[in-house]
């Protein structure tokens, strides 16, 4: 039998300085669908990494996770720093990679790079029952960089591409990353005044059959939108703190320049 309360994962580590996790096959851990008690749960995960530092994180197949494909946890002041995410790919699971953890008010993570990844049908079996995918979500992080990573097919409302939030966000940069066929949120900021200096510049952010784009909430001077392509056949592809507003709106609030609202073409969009 199996015991949903012991949260297994595929790999937990903890308490590591310089941890490299490279060219492995995470597939389908912690969990087991014909095992009584052993059903998919939100504690179960691929790999859990815990307060690490200098971490590599490469060239690893991260596939049907019970909730996480890579979690990164960092619960107190800077207790996971140096943390890179590049040329992995992930399929389902519920979330694809997190950066986040317990408690708030102060800086979790410093120095975070994730680039040149491919997440994939987040969220397409559901194991859990909760509805949602979300592929890159972080919180309370100072410097980090996600770029050129391939985000593509989501079914549930409650879905998101790009995801900051918490009150120490500072030094970010989004750009180069490709968000395609997510219903909701291709990318999230749950900005607070306490933001500083971050960007989001040259995305492409698409939906052929319905979708809002971006989510900014909170104040504008924290962040800058420059040269990022949108479309999408609904009207209103923008959510801010006054609602959901169209393009030219939020050109007016955001202050972007160098966007486009073309639909753009791909040479197979459905695999």
């Amino acid at each position: 039998r199996g015991d949903v309360s012991l949260k297994s994962q595929g790999v937990y580590v903890a308490n590591v300085d310089g941890l490299l996790v490279e060219e492995n096959v995470f597939d389908h851990n912690g969990w087991h669908e014909s095992i009584d008690g052993a059903e998919a749960s939100l504690h179960n995960h691929n790999i859990y990494i815990n307060r690490c530092h200098r971490v590599v994180n490469r060239k690893n197949l991260y596939l049907r996770a019970s909730s996480i494909g890579s979690k990164i946890r960092s619960d107190s002041e800077l207790a996971s720093t140096e943390i890179l995410v590049e040329d992995n790919l992930y399929v389902e699971g519920e979330i694809g990679m997190t950066a986040s953890g317990a408690d708030s008010g102060f800086i979790r993570f410093h120095d975070v790079t994730v680039r040149n990844n491919v997440f994939l049908h987040i969220g397409r079996s559901n194991p859990t029952g909760r509805n949602f995918g979300w592929a890159i979500d972080m919180k309370s992080v100072h410097d980090a960089t996600v770029v050129n990573n391939h985000i593509l097919h989501n079914q549930w409302a409650n879905s998101a591409g790009i995801q900051f939030a918490e009150t120490n966000v500072a030094h970010v940069f989004i750009r180069d990353n490709l968000i395609y066929d997510y219903p909701q949120r291709h990318i999230s900021l749950l900005a607070e005044e306490e933001w500083f200096d971050v960007t989001v510049e040259n995305n492409i952010m698409q939906n052929p059959v319905r979708g809002l784009l971006l989510r900014h909430m909170g104040p504008f001077n924290v962040a800058r939108f420059t040269g990022n392509q949108y479309h999408s056949p609904d009207a209103n592809w923008f959510r801010t703190d006054d609602g959901n507003i169209t393009y030219d709106a939020w050109l007016m609030a955001s202050g972007e320049m160098n966007s486009t609202n073309v639909a753009l073409r791909f040479p197979d969009p459905s695999r």
